[in-house]
């Protein structure tokens, strides 16, 4: 809750901090964050500012939770291209997201704490992934206008269909339940469909 407008680059490169908050600030005009931070830090908080377009990110080795919410956002990238390694929770709510950052984020284990919040971002009508390719436990896609999800979204790769837990895909425009196929989720034990048009 300060006033802080950017975070100046090697700041933290050499620093032992582990965990970063600088949330509800004015952080802006600022889109490359690759040499912010060491490979030693492992939560980032820049939730509530006003981040803006494509933000970029070393591959973190140890970075397992970034939150991003309430920024205006719309795309993550790392500076190899390839998916952060122990990035487990990724919180995205209230951006403006048009797709699912498989890129980004993709966890190889299975994990209760595995969390991919996209609530309240643009992935209308089916403007979604082909495939949910990834293991993710809480699975958070409320109030995005999404009209359908692929056939065997969630069916085709068992490491995802059986890891998934919590699913919210309250506050879109689904008009089929049958379509979902939510069948493949043998561990699923929270579905959150309310506020559609089904």
């Amino acid at each position: 809750n300060n006033l802080i407008t950017i975070l100046p680059q090697n700041l933290f490169r050499n620093s032992p901090v582990k965990d970063f908050y600088l949330d509800n600030n004015l952080l802006n005009g600022q889109n490359d964050f690759s040499n912010c931070f060491s490979n030693y830090i492992k939560v980032i908080d820049l939730s509530n500012n006003q981040l803006t377009g494509k933000l970029t990110f070393t591959n973190h080795l140890s970075l397992a939770t970034l939150n991003l919410q309430g920024n205006q956002i719309s795309s993550l990238v790392s500076t190899s291209g390839k998916s952060l390694p122990a990035l487990t929770q990724l919180n995205l709510s209230g951006n403006l997201f048009s797709t699912i950052p498989g890129n980004f984020y993709s966890p190889v284990e299975c994990s209760a704490v595995n969390l991919l919040d996209l609530s309240f971002n643009q992935i209308a009508g089916t403007n979604i992934t082909s495939q949910l390719s990834f293991p993710v436990y809480q699975f958070n896609l409320q109030s995005n206008g999404i009209t359908a999800l692929p056939s065997n979204y969630f069916g085709n790769d068992t490491n995802s269909a059986f890891c998934l837990g919590v699913l919210n895909l309250s506050e879109n425009f689904l008009q089929s339940i049958d379509e979902l196929g939510v069948s493949s989720l043998v561990n699923l034990q929270n579905f959150n469909i309310e506020h559609n048009i089904l």
